[in-house]
């Protein structure tokens, strides 16, 4: 968005996006304007004149005042980062199960011989006893 200021409105020289005609903003209402139109540059986070939050770089433009802010909404542009994160939660679920299903069968791999080998030797001492007596 390119505007120049009007006291303490900036009025746009083209349409915003989604807009069709150019319209005048209250600086308060615009922060990343607002400094790039006191000679100043932004780069962040804030909300806009719609009340969005987006992420914005402002920029002075010219010796005439005039002031450029690029912006996107804060939804658009992390979709991509809450994406992956879905992905890595996913994956990261599949390789615990993985791992848990891979622990319990060599848990039990290891456990049934120990049990066979205690069985037996309570049978062997079962059988012991009973020749003593």
């Amino acid at each position: 968005m390119l505007a120049i200021r009007e006291g303490d409105h900036a009025r746009t020289l083209f349409p915003p996006r989604r807009r069709k005609e150019n319209m005048t903003i209250p600086l308060g209402d615009e922060p990343a304007m607002a400094a790039a139109l006191a000679g100043q540059e932004f780069l962040g986070t804030t909300r806009d004149y719609r009340g969005e939050w987006v992420l914005a770089a402002a920029l002075p433009v010219g010796y005439g005042g005039w002031g450029l802010v690029t912006k996107m909404d804060t939804r658009e542009a992390y979709a991509p980062i809450a994406r992956a994160l879905r992905y890595a939660l996913f994956a990261g679920g599949i390789v615990a199960a993985a791992g848990l299903l891979a622990a319990y069968l060599l848990a039990r791999g290891i456990a049934r011989p120990v049990q066979r080998l205690v069985q037996a030797a309570s049978a062997s001492r079962v059988a012991i006893t009973r020749l003593r007596c």
